[in-house]
């Protein structure tokens, strides 16, 4: 009965062969409860042949996955027939040399297309001989890097045209069509520094006859075009004082306009409206202080003082001789500025001090949320004075709860961005001048406490090392934490404002105490006093060298 099924096998196998079903006639061959059947040995003959020649046939036809097929079915048809071996190995380092191929070709293929979106059409190119010269996603880019060389040529000579034709905004606008294109196209940063060179010296020429916004319009065209050219740089400096001295002019801050048209004299020597605003300017304030000084500020403040009174106690009678507010702080002296601050000698602990440490160095602390920085000289009331070109009130730095501010009419630059209010972040530079230059510091989030750096060539006589804007515990050690940065061998230890006295201990392990102003405190190797800012001899303000 096995005799007759097993012969029945042979011949189904046998029958598919012939008939071209070779999978079918390959399953039953290479069953082995039939091995050692003479028929069946022949038929395995004849498949391991047929295997090897489609197997090369797929290989000639690069279809290595389905030769390495072929040829395996072929070893176990024949095992002792090394070509069937042979034949794998091939298969094998074929199929490994088209993966490192096929991974050359698609990163080929996508840095071109980066280098095409980037406008380097060129490199775009470069790149593609990289790939397989007949893939067809290789001549799809071949072709679109033509196209975008052939439109940028077109929008180039566009630009050209307009150019010559004195329509720069659509000059620009070409322009930059074409350098998206093609970045580096042949003649395209020539025209770019005609364009430059068009626009600024049409600015120029309205900023010198005062037409601050048409100078404007023509400096907004370069937006995006010769950000390093020099002649740009300087006449959209100009426009900017130029709309920033308009601006203060808007909100009625006479001496900052003033102060921002004597800035903009040094640059823009031919613009003689200049001189012209600016004695207008200080007409307005002659003005000013000559009404405030006369009768009617006499009566205004007559009439003030009136009201107050009336309002607190009806029955008191007027005052002989009233007084009359003071004119525009532009002049304000330092009395009366820290007057007008509240700093009096009955109110607790001065608003500036001194904070000398033996072998650290000094820090000036000033208390309160609001510190203003300015010039120095006669009558000066900033909080830090500075020996410069800034406007007596030239910024502020406000806190308003755990964030800190810089405010500034006449202008501040933040991080390379010019400003008149922004968040300040730890680290961030702060420019108020060429030569002024701070950096703000909120070094840990243990406290409200901020500091400011002093840039190179700024300082401070008492040689100050830095400014404690101090609006919460002070703390001083060794880490980066710290406001006070201390030796690791001296301990680490907090300051701070209690009752309006000062409280001093150590991080850990102190119950702490309070201090006096001008003590000397002496606490193992550390040897530090606080004293009154105002109460040091000489001046007082910072010298920029």
């Amino acid at each position: 009965m096995f005799g007759r099924l097993t012969n029945v096998r042979i011949k189904a196998a046998e029958d598919a062969y012939e008939q071209g079903r070779i999978d079918d006639a390959f399953d039953i061959a290479v069953s082995t409860d039939l091995a050692a059947y003479g028929r069946i040995q022949t038929l395995r003959e004849k498949l391991a042949d047929h295997c090897l020649q489609n197997g090369q046939e797929f290989m000639m036809d690069r279809k290595f996955t389905e030769a390495r097929e072929q040829f395996r079915r072929a070893a176990l048809l024949r095992p002792a027939d090394e070509r069937a071996g042979e034949w794998i190995n091939r298969a094998d380092q074929a199929i490994a040399d088209e993966q490192v191929a096929t991974r050359q070709r698609n990163a080929a293929i996508q840095e071109a297309r980066h280098r095409m979106e980037a406008g380097s059409l060129n490199g775009a190119a470069a790149a593609l001989n990289l790939s397989p010269k007949r893939d067809p996603e290789g001549l799809a880019l071949n072709n679109e890097i033509a196209r975008r060389v052939e439109k940028s040529a077109a929008m180039l000579e566009a630009a050209r045209k307009a150019l010559d034709d004195n329509r720069l905004q659509t000059a620009v606008g070409s322009l930059l069509e074409a350098r998206k294109l093609n970045a580096r196209q042949e003649g395209l940063a020539e025209l770019e520094s005609r364009i430059v060179r068009e626009c600024v010296d049409a600015a120029s020429i309205a900023l010198r006859e005062g037409r601050i916004d048409r100078a404007t319009a023509e400096i907004r065209l370069l937006d995006s075009i010769g950000e390093s050219t020099s002649a740009r740089r300087e006449i959209e400096s100009a426009v900017n004082l130029a709309n920033r001295a308009a601006a203060a002019l808007r909100n009625n801050d006479f001496d900052g306009a003033d102060l921002l048209l004597g800035r903009l004299s040094n640059v823009a020597t031919k613009a003689g409206w200049v001189a012209e605003a600016r004695k207008h300017l200080r007409a307005i304030d002659d003005n000013r202080r000559a009404l405030f000084e006369g009768p009617l500020g006499m009566a205004v403040s007559f009439a003030a003082s009136s009201v107050d009174r009336t309002q607190s106690n009806p029955a008191e009678t007027l005052p002989a001789r009233p007084s009359f507010p003071p004119p525009p702080p532009v002049h304000v002296g330092a009395a009366a500025n820290r007057e007008f601050r509240g700093e009096r000698a009955d109110a607790g602990l001065p608003r500036r001090l001194l904070l000398r440490i033996d072998g650290v160095g000094s820090y000036l602390l000033i208390r309160g949320d609001r510190i203003s920085i300015g010039r120095a000289g006669p009558g000066a009331s900033a909080d830090v004075q500075l020996v410069s070109d800034l406007s007596e009130r030239h910024a502020d730095i406000v806190r308003a709860g755990e964030d800190y501010f810089v405010v500034s009419q006449s202008g501040v630059e933040l991080a390379g961005q010019s400003t008149d209010h922004a968040l300040l972040q730890n680290s961030d530079r702060i420019r108020l001048s060429r030569r002024v230059k701070l950096t703000f510091s909120r070094p840990s989030l243990k406290s409200t406490a901020a500091s400011l750096e002093l840039g190179e060539g700024v300082r401070m006589q008492s040689e100050c090392k830095r400014i404690v804007l101090w609006s919460g515990p002070i703390l001083m050690g060794a880490t980066r934490e710290c406001h006070v940065r201390l030796a690791p061998t001296l301990g680490d230890f907090i300051l701070v404002e209690r009752g309006n006295c000062l409280f001093f201990k150590a991080m850990r392990g102190d119950a702490g105490r309070n201090i006096m102003l001008g003590e000397q405190v002496n606490v193992g190797d550390l040897s530090f006093r606080v004293t009154d800012w105002n109460a040091n001899a000489g001046s007082r303000g910072m010298v920029v060298s």
